[in-house]
């Protein structure tokens, strides 16, 4: 798992690599609401948190994070890899449903993060290519240290 990836204009939260896939996952700490459940609901665009708002903000961020990182593993390495983005809510219930895990980003609570991971088939990236996954996060990381 890598933390804080920088690049000049923005920052990844957090990039798990293993094999089954490349995470991006951005954490984001909302305030709960008084008089309800700190419940959201997600429909593969908007997040509801509550009554009280909604984002697309958190959604789009990770995606263009699933982008980038993508675009940089294709230019290092000539391949293609499996690339999945997270919002993740501390504090805030989010709901898993079988449309949940279909959706292109997933909002969850932080505690299913390994339960989501583990929906997804094992041996999707190989041992040699995870190699160069990680060689190629390394060599960005340093490059903006």
């Amino acid at each position: 798992m890598y933390h804080d990836i920088i690049d000049a204009e923005f920052n990844l939260d957090h990039v798990v690599v293993n094999s089954r896939g490349i995470f991006v996952i951005e954490t984001k700490a909302y305030s709960k609401p008084k008089k309800e459940k700190a419940e959201i609901k997600y429909d593969g665009k908007v997040i509801h948190f509550g009554t009280e708002r909604s984002e697309t903000k958190p959604i789009n961020q990770v995606r263009a994070g699933c982008k980038w990182i993508r675009k940089l593993l294709k230019d290092y390495t000539g391949k293609d890899f499996p690339t999945k983005g997270m919002v993740v809510l501390p504090g805030w219930n989010a709901p898993a449903t079988t449309k949940s895990y279909k959706h292109d980003v997933w909002v969850i609570n932080p505690a299913y993060i390994q339960s989501y991971i583990s929906s997804i088939p094992d041996g999707r990236i190989n041992d040699q290519d995870l190699n160069l996954v990680n060689a190629t996060i390394r060599r960005h990381i340093q490059n903006f240290c």
